[in-house]
């Protein structure tokens, strides 16, 4: 089995499930993706072929186009993909404190149980999971509630800083100047180079005049 037909079989087993949920597929990114005026949840399939296992790795995410919008500015990732950057974003495994998880399948049988256990998943754990990090207020308290703690759903940590202190600075977090200097230690300690570093404060004499919708 090629990687292009078990994701196809694979999808189609999901398509009925995620439309009940409010999902739809958008073949171009490889994902279910339910949008909203301030953003998106999406599922991501990451499908890969290791000798005649097909494997999937299935990640999570959320998007908040108002944090996005500011700190893509001052990140160094390509601006094409500006509006496709996820806020927050976790594999399956990880959630289960299993990093290294993937679904594997040799055949459309192991798919179809692959499609069977990702659906349980999602109805018992994921999709309360993407509603519990969709408000500005509950990502704030992932990334600032305790600063100096490195947190599982940004693969950068230096990115943490950038989008925690947009956060921070929407929701009115009283501890906002507090966690601007928690931030340029945190870089500094870090040893993020001199340019990180500088966009951070860019950043930060942005957000001074920054107004909050």
């Amino acid at each position: 089995m090629d990687i292009i037909s078990a994701q196809t079989f694979f999808v189609k087993q999901l398509i009925p499930f995620f439309k009940e949920w409010g999902f739809e597929y958008i073949d171009a990114y490889s994902q279910f993706r339910k949008t909203d005026k301030m953003g998106f949840q999406n599922v991501i399939l990451s499908i890969s072929q290791y000798e005649t296992e097909i494997w999937i790795e299935v990640t999570l995410g959320v998007r908040k186009n108002e944090v996005e919008h500011i700190s893509q500015q001052f990140l160094s990732n390509l601006t094409d993909f500006h509006n496709q950057t996820t806020t927050i974003s976790v594999s399956v495994g990880k959630l289960n404190q299993n990093p290294y998880f993937r679904y594997k399948a040799e055949n459309e049988e192991d798919l179809e149980v692959c499609a069977e256990e990702l659906i349980k998943f999602m109805t018992d754990e994921g999709m309360i999971f993407l509603e519990e990090k969709n408000s500005m207020q509950d990502l704030d308290a992932v990334f600032n509630k305790i600063p100096k703690r490195p947190i599982l759903y940004i693969h950068n940590q230096h990115h943490r800083f950038f989008k925690g202190i947009v956060l921070a600075k929407i929701t009115n977090n009283p501890r906002y100047e507090e966690l601007v200097e928690l931030y340029y230690r945190s870089l500094a300690i870090q040893k993020a180079n001199e340019t990180i570093q500088a966009n951070f404060k860019r950043l930060v004499n942005f957000l001074v005049h920054y107004s909050v919708n």
